[in-house]
Order: C-alpha cells, then sequence, then structure tokens
C-alpha cells in the first residue's frame, strides 16, 4: 500500500534505490510506477494480463533505444 500511495502522488523516487533514481528518466520510472501500481490491483480481473505487462515494458525499450539512437552522434559522411 504505501508504494501505491506513493506511486498516485507522484513519490515514488523517494524509495528508489539511488542509483537506479540517478540512471533511469524520471518519465520511465513513473511509467513503471503506473504499470506496477495496476499489478497490484486487489481485483485481479481488473489487472493486466502478464502478456499486456511483458508488451508495456517492451513499448518502453524500444522506445528508450529510439531515444539513444537520436542522441548519440553519428558518424559524418563523406
Amino acid at each position: 500500500m504505501h508504494f501505491v500511495s506513493l506511486a498516485k502522488e507522484n513519490q515514488v523516487h523517494q524509495i528508489l534505490d539511488p542509483r537506479l533514481a540517478g540512471e533511469a528518466e524520471p518519465k520511465d520510472i513513473d511509467a513503471i510506477a503506473r504499470l506496477a501500481t495496476r499489478c497490484l490491483r486487489s481485483n485481479g480481473k481488473k489487472s493486466p494480463t502478464m502478456r499486456e505487462v511483458s508488451m508495456e515494458l517492451d513499448g518502453l525499450r524500444k522506445t528508450e533505444r529510439c531515444l539513444e539512437m537520436h542522441q548519440t552522434p553519428q558518424p559524418l559522411m563523406m
């Protein structure tokens, strides 16, 4: 319940390992916290399936890779 309470208040960073908080983007932490909160619903019928969780995490991972590709300096072509 403590996690759910912090997630609702956008305060999840208070319980994160400082190393993780320093490596992850706040928007990604928030997205994963929202997903975790949905997984913790007491009514299992309203919780996402493992397939839905996997797809959502995969989508976050692909978005991150896409951002990294655009931020990495590309070699000059001559």
